[in-house]
């Protein structure tokens, strides 16, 4: 069988995966300077935006926290968009060359779009929080405007961060991040105290609700950042593979392998997009279809990943069976048993499928990393 050996290319493209993960004083010192300005921008911002006017903390539309969310939202995607145009003009990101323009235009933008929205959604739930414990009070311009200005020099400093550190891991996190603050957002908003009692589907279907824009939203922004994960997925998949010299010549070549497991990713980011565009109240066979099969999707990932990709960890195999496991569980508790109902049953399902998803992108950039396992190789010889 034919062996594919560590090529000077792939060496290449391993140091540079390597420096996209290392700290560097230019990337730090670009996140220092988006704080600065972020602060700087928002408080004048706030000062002119508010008029004067004394504001509680959260709670309101005329609030500090909505004011703020939005300025912090400009600031991040401003600050993310910067250091992601430039950290892929010097070369850190040399394979998305291969790509074709648009994808890469919309990649950056979804994922700009996606770290605006986390922030955004962060800073209003953080102020709602904390006006239920200081009720009553109300800040004046000046202390808003500090507030404000803090609020977006923090969430720059990390949106920096990251747009210098793009990595499959970081793109998996932010997809969780944007389902989970988007879903929370709605919770809080959600003109139906009692929703929880039919389904989370519930949240989406309050047409003209900032409950239901948070919820759907969420939906079709996390679908689309699972999307832009693919390319970042399929490409440690491929560099992992070669690492172990995983081509036998066969017809699962490692292009075909990578291929496979960005099309399962598209598949399930895809399903995810249309169960927000077509909310249960518009058409529940379409709605509840799309949701069932990226759940489908995200359990074919797995197994064929476990099955096409050679020496994972042990581990991974442990965690894939406990979540497929527990969403059946899930399931079985809903009907027949009854001790869950159908809001129960995708919390724990959500719940489980995001932390595998998580832990399946950190575990894709170790496999990418790591040398094989000591004694795979005269293992294989062997049965060659």
């Amino acid at each position: 069988m034919a062996a594919v050996t560590e090529s000077p290319a792939l060496r290449a493209d391993a140091s540079n995966a390597a420096s996209e993960r290392a700290p560097s004083a230019r990337v730090e010192s670009r996140a220092s300077y988006s704080a600065i300005a972020a602060f700087l921008l928002a408080a004048v911002v706030y000062v002119v935006w508010v008029q004067g006017a004394h504001l509680p903390l959260g709670g309101d539309s005329e609030s500090l926290g909505t004011y703020a969310a939005w300025i912090t939202g400009v600031c991040t995607a401003a600050a993310f968009a910067v250091s992601f145009v430039v950290t892929t003009r010097r070369g850190r990101l040399a394979w998305r060359r291969e790509l074709p323009l648009a994808k890469r235009i919309v990649d950056a933008v979804v994922l700009t779009i996606a770290i605006a929205a986390v922030s955004a959604l962060s800073i209003e739930a953080i102020a709602n929080v904390f006006q239920q414990g200081f009720q009553g009070l109300t800040i004046d311009p000046y202390g808003g405007a500090v507030l404000a200005g803090a609020a977006a020099a923090i969430f720059a400093y990390v949106s920096s961060l990251l747009g210098s550190r793009t990595t499959a891991v970081n793109v998996a996190m932010l997809a969780t991040l944007v389902l989970f603050m988007g879903t929370l957002a709605s919770m809080l908003t959600s003109p139906d105290d009692r929703w929880w009692e039919l389904h989370f589907s519930q949240l989406g279907n309050q047409s003209g609700s900032s409950s239901a824009v948070a919820f759907n939203g969420a939906l079709i922004l996390t679908g689309l950042v699972i999307v832009v994960f693919s390319d970042y997925a399929a490409r440690e998949a491929a560099q992992g593979l070669a690492r172990r010299r995983a081509d036998d010549g066969g017809f699962w070549t490692i292009r075909r392998r990578a291929r496979t497991i960005a099309w399962l990713l598209v598949a399930a980011g895809l399903l995810m997009c249309v169960a927000g565009l077509v909310h249960d109240q518009v058409n529940t066979a379409v709605h509840v279809g799309a949701a069932s099969g990226m759940v489908v999707a995200f359990g074919l990932l797995g197994i064929f990943t476990l099955a096409a990709v050679p020496q994972l960890p042990g581990s991974f195999l442990v965690l894939t069976v406990l979540t497929l496991a527990g969403i059946v569980v899930s399931a079985i508790l809903w009907i027949p048993v009854g001790y869950l109902n159908l809001t129960g049953v995708e919390f724990v399902s959500a719940g489980l499928l995001f932390t595998w998803f998580t832990v399946y992108a950190r575990t894709l950039s170790a496999y990418a990393q790591g040398e094989a396992e000591p004694g795979a190789e005269a293992s294989a010889s062997a049965e060659r």
